[in-house]
């Protein structure tokens, strides 16, 4: 068993699959409409910004919207309910098949919160005159909490109890919050590490209980 040809082949097919379905989603009147719309949208949007003051809590609700992405963290691994019989034996082998769908759910899950990120830019530039520095430091956080989550999302994943997954959901929402809430309002940098420590003891607590499951 070819653990690497193995996901070349489900990333193949599962690409080959979308691109069929999306090809009669978008078609070229959608696409028309859904420019037109995002133009309008993105006018307004300018024009709301400029009425915004220091006043407005971008940072709050910034941080919410993104801490909800933050948190949902889906692992892609093109596997089929079939697989749990003809794959089962091969399990301790598929190792790099796991590591490749990690890393793919890492990069699209990251170019998302980048993108709303981008869009939330100019709320928060407005109320806290933040500049680029701040920009980049903030969404290298962001990508390295991102794959914090995903890694103990994985490992939350080896429990059959749901109500584990529930509480460690809501774990992590709200330390993902926290922490984007303090970057955000540029406190002390103390009370950033904070959050950020507990959900790396998270993941090295799952990785750890995790080990005979």
């Amino acid at each position: 068993m070819n653990s690497q040809g193995l996901w070349n082949e489900r990333f193949t097919l599962n690409s080959r699959e979308l691109q069929k379905y999306l090809k009669y989603i978008f078609n070229g009147h959608l696409v028309f409409v859904m420019i037109i719309a995002l133009g309008g949208l993105g006018y307004y949007y300018s024009e709301w910004v400029k009425t915004l003051d220091s006043s407005f809590p971008a940072a709050l609700i910034i941080s919410i919207v993104l801490g909800i992405l933050m948190t949902r963290s889906p692992v892609s691994t093109f596997l089929k309910e079939a697989d749990m019989v003809f794959l089962l034996a091969l399990e301790t082998k598929l190792t790099g098949y796991f590591k490749r769908s990690i890393i793919l759910s890492l990069v699209l899950q990251s170019f998302l919160l980048s993108i709303v990120f981008i869009v939330s830019m100019p709320m928060y530039s407005k109320v806290t005159n933040a500049g680029s520095t701040e920009f980049l430091t903030i969404l290298g956080l962001m990508i390295i909490t991102k794959c914090i989550n995903i890694g103990i999302h994985w490992y939350v994943l080896k429990y059959q109890e749901k109500s584990t997954s529930r509480i460690d959901a809501l774990i992590r929402l709200v330390l993902n919050i926290v922490l984007l809430y303090f970057a955000l309002a540029n406190v002390n940098i103390l009370l950033i590490i904070a959050p950020f420590i507990l959900l790396s003891a998270l993941l090295v607590y799952y990785k750890k209980s995790t080990r005979t499951k």
